[in-house]
């Protein structure tokens, strides 16, 4: 493994590309914020949203955002209707009662009564889990497929109601570092083609022996639109310079956002304010680290870096205290959704270990290559 000599993502990331000073394409990107001229993109912006206006629903609605009530939704939807002027309908998908935890619940409520309209997508519930199920074990990820419900089914409400635009929060893809999405910018007309999305292809969900059939996927599916004059797609991530997990956590607190307090350390997140709608994160962050070697806690580490908040050595330092943990309590939430022993749980998950970037010493799991202070 090869580390970013300015944060600490590794090479393993899907997507990343460094250039030949060894810096990932996301550091290099947030180094290129100072010298947007800004009001060229709120002015763009601008532009996006009078459209939208122009296009209005018949019902009333000119947007769509997809929303949980966490920290990134409520800015979203906070700043289209308040800066920009749209009226747009809230989308919330967290469903089934099982992924929810009580303090999401009281979140999406505080949204809402801000003064939204909101609907929830509901997918059959019975399906959902089963697709969990096999998102689990054979792909060793279990949101790969309810974060097609997530990106799709907004698209699908949009189509559905006439709505012109969907509005996304951050393009994760430059954030942190896939070079090849650069290119799009604020236009995520492209969001179906990332990595987990596989171009929307919905045909690996289909499971005899599970009775997953095509026509429970429909909130799984993508419609068939034009994305330039039907309907416009943009991340407003894009056009806002401090549109970063930390701004949005704590502009959302003044807003009356609540968070857990139990042990960062068994969430593998530095912010409290970061994954309080579902448990079950921490526990798909383990599955992401025995494959990559890296987890969400180091990513939100390094995006303080490329903030500037903290320095690279610090990052280093707490990431081996939150990255890719997870306490028992959330894995034992899991496993009891899904009707498995905590045993089958870590079986799985050493099926999808990386033997090429782990090694056994003194019969426990280490890095080959691990993150050390002293690099660079």
């Amino acid at each position: 493994m090869k580390y970013c000599r300015k944060c600490i993502l590794p090479d393993t990331r899907p997507g990343i590309v460094f250039d030949e000073e060894g810096i990932c394409q996301g550091c290099r990107y947030f180094e290129s914020l100072n010298s947007v001229d800004w009001e060229v993109r709120r002015a763009e912006l601008r532009q996006t949203a009078d459209w939208a206006k122009a296009h209005r629903s018949p019902y009333g609605w000119d947007s769509v955002i997809s929303v949980s009530g966490g920290k990134d939704s409520t800015r979203q939807a906070i700043y289209a209707r308040d800066q920009l002027g749209l009226n747009p309908l809230l989308v919330s998908t967290v469903y089934p009662p099982e992924f929810v935890t009580h303090i999401g619940v009281k979140n999406l409520e505080n949204l809402t009564m801000m003064g939204f309209d909101t609907i929830s997508m509901c997918p059959n519930p019975y399906a959902y889990k089963q697709l969990v199920r096999k998102s689990f074990f054979d792909y060793g990820n279990i949101y790969k497929a309810s974060e097609s419900v997530l990106f799709a089914g907004a698209q699908r409400i949009a189509t559905a109601y006439k709505i012109p635009l969907v509005v996304l929060g951050e393009n994760g893809s430059i954030v942190y570092g896939d070079y090849a999405s650069q290119k799009d910018g604020g236009n995520a007309k492209n969001l179906k083609n990332i990595n987990t999305l596989q171009g929307g292809d919905v045909r690996w969900m289909v499971d005899e022996k599970l009775e997953i059939k095509s026509q429970d996927l429909l909130m799984y599916t993508f419609p068939n639109v034009d994305y330039e004059d039907q309907l416009k797609v943009i991340y407003l991530g894009y056009y806002i310079k401090d549109f970063c997990q930390l701004v949005n956590g704590l502009y959302s607190m003044v807003y009356g956002l609540q968070y857990k307090t139990d042990d960062l350390r068994g969430r593998g997140t530095p912010y409290l304010f970061s994954q309080n709608d579902t448990d079950f994160v921490p526990v798909n962050q383990i599955l992401k680290f025995v494959k990559f070697g890296f987890a969400k806690g180091g990513e939100d580490l390094s995006e303080l870096v490329k903030l500037g908040v903290i320095t690279r050595e610090t990052a280093i330092e707490l990431s081996h205290q939150v990255d890719g943990k997870c306490a028992d309590f959330y894995v034992e939430n899991f496993c009891s959704y899904l009707n498995i022993t905590t045993q089958e749980f870590w079986t799985v998950v050493e099926k999808f270990r990386n033997p090429e970037i782990w090694k056994k010493v003194n019969d426990e799991w280490t890095l080959k290559e691990p993150l050390l202070r002293s690099m660079f």
